[in-house]
């Protein structure tokens, strides 16, 4: 209703501007014809859009007609020696000047009496073309250059412009299409849109999971709460440890039960320093539960300065991200989720890949299903975005974000809007590491390049050549 009300007043407003120019046009017409017989006169000229003044040697104030190709009342008597047409913009500047019209030199054409007993214009008697038909029309000279180029042609350049951005729209709507559709058809078996638990009523600290009992709750997710924990072991030792706990609304969805058996068999298969290890797993009372060593340390997102790092730290964590990386990929397991809040650094500096939640083997049917999107879009390769299929290189593109962070404090696409940031990752090439920081070396530019490519079958051939890459700069840029 605010649309159409706003609408009327624009058109209200703009028959007023109507009838107002229809009055100062008339008022002209009157000054230019105050008395005496007239004619009626068409002016043929191009472009259809120029108007045409009309003045004499005794009146030299030229005097505003109308638009070219259109019947105009022109009065005779004034007019008795000639007169002189001039072409150009409308209306008249408050001077009397005329303006040119846009991308168009004004120009004026001389004309004598006898164009009142020229061709009649078919029709009505009093009535004639000039110039009469056989006769060139009038013709106004483009103004010269690029400017006069834009001048006559932006509005179809925009209009242009209008409906090719209509196109990519439509384009990547049909692109996301499958993502949808994938996202509806789960949608009826979530009936309740999963919660975070309060800390203070949470019903999980201090609940015992098969041999482990939670003491604190370390962090909370909509799919699962990650708590610190202890066993007694034989001869009174405790050991603690983190145990990641379905969220209990989630219990009867067999999709997101489903999801987090596949995370305890993906990290039961993985025994790397880089990446957190799996101790134990189980379901108490249909509630499954995985139970991890617990990293005494911080995120690598808390470590993050505002600026980046200095060059050697951020080729110490991400060496070591590579090395975690690529010991997955060789039991055929892909991340899918890399990003510095997935990454833990323990006291002593050592790197921890963490969250396999949305992990995926390479073997498995659904890793090359359609629409199956995933992930956080800042760090997302263009291939995970459209869901396509999902390979190490993947991953590759994360790191490159990360590594670009990690280097100089922000992302290569940094934008609030999540539509145009995944419009960036699809579309618009990457900012060089070294354009925000000149300093770093040439070869690391490159290579972060290259692992940013839109095509992954561009980017580096695996992670172990990205690790052999990084120790090389690491070597000939920060000696020990």
């Amino acid at each position: 209703m605010e649309i159409g009300s706003i609408v009327m007043r624009a058109l209200a407003e703009a028959r007023w501007w109507a009838a107002l120019l229809a009055v100062a046009a008339s008022c002209l017409t009157l000054q230019a014809a105050p008395a005496g017989p007239q004619v009626e006169l068409t002016v043929r000229a191009r472009p259809d859009s120029a108007f045409v003044y009309a003045s004499s040697h005794d009146r030299p104030q030229p005097v505003l007609l109308g638009r070219v190709n259109r019947p105009l009342a022109l009065a005779a008597s004034r007019f008795q020696g000639g007169v002189l047409f001039t072409l150009g913009g409308g209306p008249p500047r408050p001077d009397g000047t005329i303006p040119e019209l846009a991308g168009y030199q004004s120009a004026s054409f001389p004309a004598t009496n006898p164009i009142y007993a020229g061709a009649r214009s078919p029709g009505a008697a009093g009535s004639y073309l000039y110039p009469a038909p056989g006769q060139d029309e009038l013709q106004l000279a483009p103004e010269p250059g690029l400017a006069g180029w834009w001048h006559r042609h932006s509005g179809e350049v925009a209009t242009g412009l209008v409906l090719l951005a209509l196109a990519g729209l439509v384009r990547f709507r049909r692109s996301a299409r499958p993502a949808l559709a994938a996202l509806r058809r789960r949608a009826p078996q979530r009936k309740v849109r999963p919660q975070r638990m309060n800390t203070e009523d949470d019903i999980y600290v201090g609940r015992t999971f098969g041999a482990w009992t939670t003491t604190a709750r370390l962090g909370a997710g909509g799919m699962a709460t990650v708590y610190r924990a202890v066993s007694k072991r034989s001869g009174g030792a405790e050991l603690a440890a983190a145990i990641k706990v379905m969220n209990p609304v989630l219990l009867r969805d067999d999709e997101y039960r489903k999801r987090f058996s596949r995370e305890i068999a993906i990290w039961s298969r993985l025994n790397h320093p880089h990446v957190v290890r799996m101790i134990d797993s189980g379901e108490t009372d249909e509630v499954l539960y995985l139970v991890m060593e617990l990293v005494e340390g911080k995120t690598l997102r808390a470590l993050l300065p505002e600026n980046g790092m200095p060059l050697p730290q951020a080729l110490h964590y991400a060496i070591g991200i590579c090395q975690g990386l690529a010991y997955a990929h060789g039991q055929g397991v892909v991340h899918r989720d890399l990003k510095p809040d997935n990454v833990m650094v323990n006291r002593s500096g050592q790197i921890k890949i963490t969250d396999l939640g949305l992990a995926k083997q390479e073997s498995s049917e659904n890793l090359t299903l359609k629409g199956d999107t995933f992930g956080t879009p800042a760090y997302m390769a263009p291939e995970q975005i459209t869901g396509g299929t999902l390979l190490p290189a993947s991953d590759q593109y994360g790191l490159a974000v990360m590594l670009f962070e990690m280097l100089t404090g922000r992302r290569p696409f940094h934008v609030p809007d999540s539509v145009t940031l995944v419009m960036k990752h699809l579309q618009e090439a990457p900012p060089r590491v070294r354009t925000v920081k000149t300093q770093l070396p040439q070869e690391l530019d490159a290579l972060i390049d290259r692992m940013l490519e839109k095509d992954p079958a561009r980017r580096m051939p695996d992670m172990e050549s990205v690790s052999e890459q990084l120790r090389a700069i690491r070597r000939r840029y920060c000696p020990e």
